[in-house]
């Protein structure tokens, strides 16, 4: 049924590696779509394959083609590899009755040993690829690596190159310029907010985000600020939308957000990084890793500083008007990060240990305006968040067939605010600690290499505890005030997951999952997905399922006193889950005449039970806004979406465009903060032989309903009033450059049409920070051990089917 497919267990699971290309080899785009559509082995020729493999070639062949796939022989090196997967050439050209091959290596169809090429002579070849969302490189998609081209859910993957070339700091930068993603940017990076990720029309705070696998624990709006994950500890991201809460644990009602970190390679490196831009941005990083076939460890630093965007109205307030409350649209900060893991491989045994230690601090400045005597107050609002996120894996290989692995890890994010008056006794501080623990036990069996079962069990634990300290005066005590005690949850979620290869040309992964709750009980989550292959290079993914949330602690108990900034929060512990009803379709084309990728896809869901803030009228007053936690009710979101990528040898062109329709079912029309449509358009162009890079990218958003409080006379808020935000259009260019292949220099024009947020109008999607510039230099020494070393990623996609980019 399933063919010939091996065991895709975690140890076989390694890098794609392709060929490397010779643009002077390629011919017309007209010959190229002319050959491939109407040859036999063309994109439009059905291959009865094997399902999906890993693409291992030695560097420097060519890629097999249909008539010498069977003379193709694995590649050679020490050991027993008799469980080393295929490439889909290879398994596509065997058939079931087809005599097995030997699992040894034997002398016979060895493929002649080629000289490996120069990093220089590499990057010749195939120069640095821009920003682009990945579809076909290997992910944890469904619990497993598998190359992206098979995966049975549209997965896009950000790498860490392309953080790197396009000048981003953080990650939330990054992922702004990744087209076709809707970032939710409210309040992003003024004095006191943050950004997040939202998917599939979905809130930010509806998003999974893990770290290297894990959950993470959020804010204190349910969001992880995405803009402290600084880029240079990242390696890839990866990203899955609609509800996966069957395949990835609850809180996936939107879809996940996977942050991979940087992890050592056989062999030792060391590097690091400077970048510098407007209003004194700074990056700066450094990095060391050593690894062989039985341990790895690396190391990764990394300090950012930001010297703030002052409002040039502060303190100059007409007559009657209170003015700008804070003095900075983006106040000034700084960051340290720290990453580093441990790698231990000793025959059937792994053992992984991976820390990141994250350290943020905000200096923001406020000012209150009093009737005279008093006059205006002037206040210091420092703001430090540090964040934590450990974990221990654990592994053990019982046979060719079955593996058992235990994971232990969390997060801890401890967060500290003041408000502190310049001239006198004034003083209001309050401290959080927020602490998530995750234990994962999980076994896996390969039946007859056509059905894969993983199950496992996973218990969470989150802890909260907020205190505040005030002090108004010079003859009074610290009144310490507990806003809320230390309060713990728990729950515990078994599951299944069934990958069935039914046929060669179908894969069906099913999921099942039950959340029990000590609050909210029993909820049950079931997933399916079903992955088609009618045409070589050709998928048709469906996949339906379940999301579910339950309210967290703040949503619950923690009131949140922010009197003295203008509002209130308060907890809601009568909330009930969050559930939602999603469907996804994805049809994509690649290799169409070697050039040409096309996606395009659509999705639908259903949302029961959303917790939203709502305000309080009758509890708000003069001067203090009231918003507490509720369940919204029943809303529906669903769009369409098309990517497109035009790569020839000179020139690369990529487009995307999302639509996006939102409904509130109980109040009546459209979600705010959510663009009908937006898209964006890439040029790159390319001239290997100066390893030079010139791109431009145009993005925008149409306009959208943003709530903003509606002031009576008197000063009370009497409700949120909806109103129209302006669409939004964004310009930017780079300059890439390599005089050798271990330095790299980059120059980038960020928002170059000047697109901001007017001051105070923390409603708007784009930033305030307006057109900046930044250039960054980097440079990288490796010394490669081993045969397992992988070939720069730069050239991992280049020529190996289905590893194209989707778009830009």
């Amino acid at each position: 049924m399933g063919g010939n497919r091996r065991a895709r267990l975690p140890w076989h699971c390694n890098e794609a590696r392709g060929s490397v290309p010779d643009p002077a080899m390629k011919p017309s785009v007209l010959a190229l779509l002319l050959v491939n559509l109407l040859s036999p082995g063309g994109v439009l020729a059905a291959e009865a394959h094997a399902p999906p493999a890993l693409t291992q070639r030695t560097w420097g062949q060519s890629e097999p083609t249909d008539q010498d796939d069977n003379n193709e022989a694995e590649e050679p090196g020490e050991g027993d590899n008799q469980d080393e997967p295929e490439s889909d050439q290879e398994q596509g050209s065997k058939s079931e009755d087809s005599p097995k091959q030997p699992d040894e290596q034997g002398s016979e169809g060895q493929p002649s040993p080629v000289k490996q090429p120069t990093e220089d002579e590499l990057y010749k070849l195939s120069p640095i690829p821009p920003l682009s969302v990945y579809e076909e490189l290997v992910v944890t998609a469904t619990g497993e690596e598998r190359v992206l081209s098979d995966s049975p859910i549209p997965v896009l993957l950000l790498r860490e190159q392309d953080l790197r070339e396009h000048g981003a700091n953080n990650l939330g930068e990054a992922l702004r310029r990744a087209p076709g993603l809707a970032l939710d940017v409210h309040n992003y990076g003024d004095q006191f907010g943050g950004s997040g990720l939202s998917l599939s029309g979905a809130e930010a705070r509806h998003t999974l985000v893990l770290i290297d696998g894990r959950p993470v624990a959020g804010d204190s709006n349910g969001v992880v600020d995405i803009s402290q994950i600084p880029a240079e500890l990242v390696e890839r991201v990866e990203i899955v939308e609609g509800p996966m809460s069957a395949l990835y644990g609850s809180d996936a009602i939107g879809g996940v957000l996977n942050i991979i970190t940087r992890s050592s390679n056989a062999g030792s490196a060391i590097g690091g990084s400077s970048r510098y831009g407007s209003h004194h941005q700074q990056s700066h990083a450094l990095s060391a890793s050593h690894g062989n076939d039985l341990i790895g460890a690396s190391l990764n630093l990394n300090y950012q500083y930001f010297d703030g965007l002052e409002d040039q109205n502060w303190l100059n307030w007409p007559g009657g008007d209170s003015g700008p409350y804070s003095r900075y649209l983006m106040p000034p900060a700084h960051q340290l990060g720290v990453q580093g893991n441990f790698a231990l491989h000793a025959g059937r045994f792994r053992l992984k240990l991976s820390s990141l230690l994250n350290h943020h601090r905000r200096q923001g400045e406020s000012a209150e305006l009093y009737p005279e005597p008093v006059g205006t107050l002037q206040y210091s609002d420092p703001r430090q968040q540090t964040r934590w996120v450990s974990n221990a894996h654990f592994a053990l290989q019982l046979s060719k067939t079955r593996f058992v692995d235990l994971d232990l890890g969390g997060t801890l994010f401890q967060s500290s605010s003041a408000h502190r008056q310049q001239q006198g006794p004034d003083f209001r501080q309050r401290q959080g600690r927020d602490g998530l623990f995750q234990l994962r036990l999980r076994a896996a069996l390969d039946i007859e290499s056509s059905l894969l079962l993983q199950g496992g069990l996973e218990l969470y634990r989150q802890d909260l505890e907020v205190t505040s300290e005030r002090y108004s005066g010079e003859d009074q005590a610290p009144e310490t005030i507990i806003e809320l005690p230390d309060k713990a949850v728990h729950r515990v979620e078994p599951y299944l997951h069934l990958d069935w290869f039914a046929r060669p040309w179908l894969e069906v992964l099913a999921g099942f999952r039950t959340t029990i709750h000590e609050t909210f009980g029993v909820q049950p989550i079931p997933s399916i997905s079903l992955n088609f292959k009618p045409w070589r290079f050709t998928r048709l993914r469906i996949s339906a399922g379940r999301g579910y949330r339950a309210p967290d602690l703040k949503e619950l108990f923690y009131e949140f006193d922010h009197s003295h900034l203008g509002y209130l929060v308060l907890g809601n512990d009568e909330l009930q889950a969050e559930s939602s009803w999603g469907a996804n379709l994805s049809l994509e084309q690649r290799r169409l005449g070697g050039v040409l990728t096309l996606r395009i896809g659509g999705f639908v869901n259903y949302f029961t039970e959303l917790i939203e803030l709502r305000l309080n009228p009758a509890a708000s007053q003069a001067g203090l806004v009231v918003y507490r936690y509720d369940n919204l009710g029943r809303a529906l979101t669903a769009g369409a979406q098309l990517f497109m990528l035009l790569d020839l040898p000179y020139l690369e062109a990529s487009g995307s465009w999302r639509y996006l329709f939102s409904r509130d079912l109980e109040r009546g029309g459209h979600l705010v903060s959510r663009p009908e449509h937006s898209g964006s358009l890439s040029l790159m162009g390319k001239i290997p032989q100066a390893r030079l890079r010139l791109g431009a990218q145009l993005s925008g958003k149409s306009s959208y309903l943003s709530e903003v409080p509606n002031l009576e006379g008197t000063g009370l808020v009497s409700e949120l009033e909806t109103v129209d935000s302006p669409p939004i259009v964004m310009l930017g260019l780079l300059i890439s450059w390599r005089p050798i292949a271990a330095l790299e220099i980059h120059a980038n024009l960020s928002n170059l049409l000047d697109q901001r947020r007017d001051p105070g109008d923390f409603d708007r999607l784009e930033s305030p920070l307006g057109r900046t510039f930044t250039v960054g230099v980097r440079l990288r020494f490796d010394k490669a051990q081993g045969r397992n070393r992988p070939p720069p990623k730069e050239n991992n996609d280049a020529e190996t089917p289905g590893a194209e980019p989707l778009l830009h």
